[in-house]
């Protein structure tokens, strides 16, 4: 058995592990919009995977109309990982008829390609001879314009990855559990394959076979589906991000949060300022409206005031609206006092009175034997880990550095 018939045989194992990993999504619950998204995904990879496989003279002689469906396929990949990473990272994931736009290209493509698909047998067959026209097609014009798609998708699905890190910062007080760092390192290995892609059909379209006989076009398609599968197995894993029965607390434009605002705590941001900050989240009348100064005093005065007698921050999971709803306050008005009159966002804001406390218990009880995870529980975070990230983030040293900084000085 050769490299390329090895090859041939893993794709067609590949479609065969594809199918489980499409079911074992489809009947999962958390996040279950984006899971169906992905087991989409998967099929049309497990599909094409299996075209792949048997792509010979051969096979398409026999079967001729199948040659550009898998053409049509790989201009779904793009659209299909945009929209599984905007409903995985969404409040309230839904589809919205205005998403059909995704699919415009492929649509377009199956009406470009809609004559061969009802040609004879025998003028498709006869396509196929001319090894010349049918090599020229298959990197023209529809194989150049997926390749921009996919470059395309990939670059706006790290963007909404981006969106969503700087969402769960002004959410979350801990994040360990909703970071999605694992898909954004997929994502950029996907743009390495990518770049290899491109590089290979540039080879080609120049003629240069030694340097073409080192791409195997069975190799680039298996180490795409095994990125993708990979992909879907950690989803698998991956824990309800936005529980329901915590929906009320997640920062979206289109949740007002559970204390209504009044309009006569609002006044019109400065227009001479160069960045006026609005209040985020509000209805688009109000935008570029900020807490009037007297009322953004009296919610910061209350605002300390619970921080330092009721301690809210040794909750570990605390989000911005259960603050919120403990100061009797808008959410977007918290929101716009810790990032304006703080200069925070909310995850530092909590964890700068965590690291606080731990230093202080770190400091005090110095020679009793509490182990740091015990410390770490005590102030409010998770796990050591999460109070060392903290640490780095806050004080730009681990606690370790911190405690014999303080020795060192008594």
């Amino acid at each position: 058995m050769n490299f390329i018939t090895l090859l041939q045989y893993s794709l067609a194992a590949g479609a065969l592990l594809g199918l489980y990993i499409a079911f074992r999504l489809f009947t999962r619950k958390p996040n279950q919009l984006a899971n169906w998204l992905l087991s989409v995904l998967i099929l049309l990879m497990a599909v094409q995977s299996l075209l792949v496989a048997f792509d010979t003279q051969n096979f398409f002689t026999r079967f001729p109309h199948l040659s550009k469906i898998s053409w049509l396929i790989p201009m779904l990949f793009g659209p299909m990982l945009y929209l599984f990473v905007r409903k995985l990272t969404a409040r309230n994931p839904r589809l919205f008829p205005i998403e059909i736009i995704h699919f415009i290209p492929v649509l377009v493509t199956l009406f470009y390609l809609l004559p061969y698909f009802i040609e004879t047998n025998s003028k498709t067959v006869a396509y196929f001879s001319d090894l010349e026209v049918d090599r020229q097609d298959d990197f023209g014009l529809i194989r150049q314009v997926t390749l921009f798609q996919v470059f395309f998708y990939l670059v706006y699905s790290l963007k909404s990855l981006a969106q969503y890190d700087h969402r769960i910062y002004d959410t979350f007080s801990d994040v360990e559990n909703v970071k999605l760092d694992w898909l954004k390192k997929a994502i950029y290995f996907l743009l390495v394959i990518f770049f290899a892609a491109v590089l290979a059909v540039t080879l080609n379209n120049k003629y240069l076979p030694v340097l073409t006989e080192m791409y195997h076009y069975y190799l680039h398609f298996l180490v795409v589906i095994a990125a993708v599968y990979w992909i879907g197995f950690k989803t698998l894993r991956q824990s309800q991000l936005f529980p329901k029965l915590k929906v009320k607390a997640i920062i979206s434009a289109d949740n007002a949060g559970n204390t209504p605002f009044a309009e006569d705590d609002l006044a019109p941001a400065d227009i001479h300022d160069a960045e006026p900050i609005g209040l985020p989240g509000l209805p688009k009348k109000y935008r570029k409206y900020t807490l009037k100064p007297a009322v953004l005093e009296k919610y910061y005065d209350r605002l300390n005031t619970i921080m330092e007698t009721q301690k809210p921050y040794q909750q570990s999971d605390l989000t911005i609206q259960e603050l919120a709803d403990q100061l009797q306050v808008p959410r977007q008005y918290l929101l716009y006092l810790i990032h304006s009159h703080l200069d925070k966002n909310f995850y530092d804001f909590i964890n700068q009175y965590r690291v606080t406390a731990a230093q202080e218990l770190f400091t005090t009880i110095p020679e009793q034997p509490t182990s740091k995870l015990v410390i770490a529980q005590k102030v409010g975070f998770t796990s050591e880990v999460a109070m060392e990230a903290a640490f780095i983030r806050l004080t730009q040293q681990t606690s370790e550095a911190f405690i014999k900084n303080e020795a060192t000085d008594f």
